[in-house]
């Protein structure tokens, strides 16, 4: 399978578990138990798969351990995001904002230059990553002027880890020890996440809440092993731009789910859905 079908799956995966994980009320302890699940998965796949790459040296640890440190920040500041923002803004800022990051990242550091065709595609995200600041909807959070705060700094999270990720597995790392090293220093972090929720992590789960834990779980391994098995060969830039084509899938979720956007919400997002349309199909 080639690395773009790998993404372009990724894709549906992420968005589709980021929507399950919307409609829950606490979605930190829901996550951090779904993430057990992709951590087992991963775990076992991994000891049976390869576990380390067939070049795997001892760079790829210290990538992966950086990779796993700022998955924790993107967990929960994801939590967060969808907390106080509908899934489309809040997915779609994430994305996209992203996006921008790892390209100014890859222009400084890696000498990757923005073809000038691709100009209109960027000053169109741009502008709807800008927009959600000058309006907001009084629906969504009790200070309207935070709703997409964490979206935002969940967006420089998938940054960070994205290009550690990359780092790694251009040193021999493998995707499925990578995803299961990352997964494990991650989820810990949304243990740190206070709330009423909080002492219910341990308690009894009807059948029903452990079968959605389990399709979560589920859905979270899929997308990381595809994601990663992807990024492998592809620079950062190009891999989170592909993958932004999961804005469109998050877009019928958020539909489904009956959201509504406020004027501001729809101009801001219509920017952003013709910036990543315009550049994934450029690419």
């Amino acid at each position: 399978m080639s690395a773009i079908s790998f993404l372009i799956l990724s894709s549906f995966f992420h968005a589709t578990w980021n929507s399950l994980l919307k409609t829950k009320p606490h979605k930190n302890t829901f996550l951090f138990k779904a993430l057990v699940i992709a951590i087992t998965i991963g775990w076992i796949l991994s000891l049976m798969i390869d576990p380390w790459g067939p070049s795997a040296s001892s760079w790829p640890w210290g990538n992966m351990l950086l990779s796993g440190i700022t998955e924790g920040f993107y967990f929960v500041t994801l939590t967060l995001a969808l907390r106080d923002a509908p899934l489309a803004m809040a997915y779609s800022v994430t994305r996209t904002t992203a996006m921008i990051l790892s390209w100014l990242l890859t222009a400084c550091f890696m000498s990757e230059t923005i073809p000038l065709h691709e100009v209109p595609g960027v000053i169109l995200v741009l502008t709807g990553l800008i927009l959600p600041l000058f309006f907001h909807s009084k629906n969504h959070v009790k200070n309207p002027s935070h709703s997409l705060f964490w979206a935002y700094l969940c967006g420089l999270s998938v940054t960070a880890y994205n290009t550690f990720y990359s780092l790694a597995l251009n040193h021999g790392a493998a995707p499925l020890a990578t995803m299961a090293v990352s997964l494990t220093i991650g989820a810990p972090f949304l243990l740190f996440l206070k709330d009423s929720s909080q002492v219910k992590l341990f308690h009894k789960v009807s059948w029903f809440e452990w079968r959605n834990i389990f399709l979560l779980g589920l859905l979270i391994c899929a997308s990381f092993f595809c994601y990663l098995s992807g990024l492998i060969g592809i620079g950062p830039s190009m891999a989170i731009t592909v993958r932004n084509l999961s804005i469109g899938f998050a877009l019928v979720y958020s539909k489904m789910l009956g959201e509504k956007l406020n004027t501001g919400e729809k101009i801001a997002l219509g920017f952003i859905v013709a910036g990543v349309s315009w550049l994934s199909f450029l690419k």
